[in-house]
C-alpha cells in the first residue's frame, strides 16, 4: 500500500537506530559533532535532576524574562517547571524554580572559582550558555532556548532580560530508543511467525 509503513520498514528503522544508540555515532550535515556528543549530552542533562543547587560564588550575571512552550498559542510554563542554566560543559551555573507561570523571575547565573581549580562551580567568562526546562514532578527535561539571541556568560554582574520558548516534548532517555528497537524485533518476529 502506498503511504503506509511495513513492518518489515519499522523492523529496519528500529534496527538502525538502535545501532546509533548503541555505537554512539551521530552525524549532523550542517556541523561538525564529536563521536557521542548528543549521547553524552543527553545523560548530562538527565543527570541535572540530582543537583540539589548551583554554588554561589562571587561574579554573576542575572537574567530574568518570559518563559513559554514553543508551540502555536505560546502558553506560558506553568508552576512547577525548574529553569537550569548550564555551562560550556554542561554543568549547572544557575537555576530557578517557576513561582508565576510564565515569569522566571531573577535567575543568577554564577561564574566558575578559579581559585579552586578541581571544583567547577559555573560558568567563566565566554561561555555560551544552554538552557533547559525541568518538570520537577517528572523530573523530564525539556529542551529550551533564548528567544531573542545566543547567551554569553561575562560575570560583569548585570542583569539582562532575555525570553526563553520550551520544546514541549522531553529529552529521550537513551534506554527509550533501545526499546523502540527491541520493540521493532518483537514485532518483526511476531509478523513472521
Amino acid at each position: 500500500m502506498m503511504g503506509s509503513i511495513s513492518l518489515n520498514q519499522i523492523f529496519k528503522l528500529s534496527f538502525v537506530i538502535l545501532l546509533f544508540v548503541l555505537l554512539g555515532t551521530y552525524q549532523v550535515t550542517a556541523a561538525v559533532v564529536p563521536v557521542g556528543f548528543f549521547a553524552d549530552t543527553t545523560e548530562k542533562v538527565l543527570e541535572l535532576a540530582d543537583y540539589d543547587g548551583v554554588p554561589s560564588t562571587s561574579d554573576w550575571d542575572d537574567y530574568f524574562g518570559i518563559i513559554k512552550l514553543d508551540e502555536p498559542g505560546n502558553e506560558p510554563i506553568p508552576t512547577g517547571f525548574r529553569v537550569w542554566f548550564l555551562d560550556a560543559d554542561y554543568k549547572p551555573c544557575g537555576l530557578i524554580d517557576i513561582t508565576s507561570a510564565g515569569d522566571y523571575g531573577q535567575l543568577r547565573m554564577y561564574e566558575d572559582d578559579l581559585s579552586t581549580a578541581a571544583i567547577d562551580e559555573g560558568a567563566v567568562a565566554g561561555d555560551l550558555i544552554t538552557v533547559y526546562a525541568e518538570n520537577i514532578s517528572t523530573n523530564e527535561m525539556h529542551e529550551a532556548w533564548f528567544v531573542n539571541e545566543s547567551v554569553t556568560f561575562t560575570g560583569d554582574m548585570g542583569s539582562y532580560e532575555q525570553d526563553i520558548l520550551v520544546n514541549p516534548e522531553s529529552v529521550p532517555e537513551p534506554g527509550t530508543i533501545l526499546l523502540l528497537g527491541l520493540g521493532g524485533l518483537v514485532l518483526r518476529r511476531r509478523h513472521r511467525a
